[in-house]
């Protein structure tokens, strides 16, 4: 995982930082904050800061997954391919898992967050969960 940013002027592109240990699986990568969200090929979620690609903390979740997870200021939401869906609580030193559910059904959608609640889809259904 290459950390690119664009000059002012929008034209060219300087390397801020390069980290192999952060490639992700299928999904793709997510931000939450000054963090930096990847699930790898074996299922490791690892955080690291934004501005260095430094590694905080790693949590082995239940895969496999090929949705992509959504975050928050404070949580990261994804589901598995089959059906389980974990909130992991991602601000703090360490990835802590707050919530999981499982629904028995194919899942390989990005969920989708509004206002309202997180929305996924699975092969029969289009689940709503509704925001606290």
């Amino acid at each position: 995982m290459t950390a690119l940013k664009l000059s002012k002027d929008g034209d060219l592109l300087k390397k801020i930082w390069n980290n192999n240990k952060l490639g992700p699986g299928t999904a793709s990568p997510s931000i939450s904050g000054n963090r930096f969200l990847v699930i790898n090929k074996a299922n490791v979620l690892t955080c690291a800061k934004v501005a260095t690609g430094e590694i905080s903390w790693r949590l082995r979740i239940k895969g496999p997954t090929s949705g992509s997870p959504v975050s928050t200021k404070s949580h990261l939401y994804f589901f598995n391919e089959d059906g389980f869906g974990q909130a992991i609580k991602v601000d703090g030193n360490e990835g802590e898992v707050t919530s999981s559910i499982q629904l028995d059904e194919t899942i390989l959608c990005t969920p989708a967050i509004s206002n309202e609640g997180l929305y996924v889809r699975s092969d029969d259904h289009l689940w709503k969960f509704p925001a606290k």
